[in-house]
């Protein structure tokens, strides 16, 4: 890889959130966050660029995160499949530079047994991010066939804060952050007709039930650096590693969300 483009187009949000702040910073900090992969290209140019809608838009958990690793993480998938390479190893060639991100994805390829998956033909997508001010999260989900359907049946998580200090409270937001990005990658679709939002209890907007969730294996690392958040790093790999997962199962690439009105 030699040169990486990456182009958002997104109303602003603090400018409505917190003007204040807005008038502080150059660009929209909040849905632009994540927009510089963590991976080594010899040259990088990103750009978000303010589109405004008729529809207001405020926060959300991981905020700008959730779309921005979305684009790059499914691309990196994309990339690695055009070029012949395994999807896991071709990311970590391209942390070799960072090596608290290879230590985060080396413990994340143990749990997962990324070797072992692939020789057994196991639908298993992958993700990386370091949101702002937030922790770096390595993920990995597995998706199987359910019937006619398909269901995300685990999801690893391996996590740097640079210390940790509650370890449970930690893991704990962890995997509340990847069950809530999960609804918002399979459900997360509200529409809008009349000026108003159709969706209006969950019999029409649906979350993840206790019986469909996955089950979760979550570490944590120390790497001694600056402590970071913990509440919303586990949010923006779920959707890209699901979809990238989606892709191995069924050949067929999800680049919009929500999956499973697509479906």
């Amino acid at each position: 890889m030699k040169a990486w483009r990456h182009r958002q187009a997104t109303p602003a949000v603090l400018e409505r959130a917190f003007p204040a702040v807005s008038k502080m910073v150059p660009y929209d900090i909040t849905v632009s966050d994540g927009i510089y992969p963590l991976y080594k290209f010899s040259n990088q140019d990103a750009w978000w660029v303010k589109s405004n809608t008729h529809v207001p838009v405020g926060m959300w958990r991981s905020v700008g995160a959730s779309q921005t690793i979305f684009a790059i993480e499914s691309f990196m998938d994309e990339m690695a499949l055009e070029l012949g390479k395994d999807p896991f190893q071709f990311r970590r060639d391209h942390l070799r530079h960072d090596a608290r991100a290879v230590a985060a994805w080396d413990r994340l390829g143990a749990m997962c047994g990324w070797e072992r998956a692939k020789a057994e033909n196991r639908a298993i997508g992958f993700a990386i991010s370091h949101k702002n001010d937030d922790c770096l999260v390595a993920q990995a989900a597995e998706v199987i066939r359910d019937g006619s359907a398909f269901r995300v049946k685990r999801i690893w998580t391996v996590a740097d804060p640079g210390k940790v200090i509650a370890p449970d409270m930690a893991k704990s937001q962890l995997e509340g952050a990847a069950l809530w990005a999960l609804t918002a990658a399979l459900y997360g679709h509200i529409s809008i007709k009349s000026g108003r939002v159709k969706e209006s209890n969950f019999h029409d907007y649906p979350m993840i039930k206790l019986s469909d969730a996955p089950e979760f294996e979550t570490e944590l690392i120390e790497s001694g650096g600056k402590i970071e958040g913990m509440g919303e790093g586990g949010a923006p790999g779920v959707a890209p590693a699901v979809c990238n997962a989606v892709f191995k199962l069924t050949g067929q690439r999800v680049r919009t969300l929500p999956i499973l009105p697509q479906a």
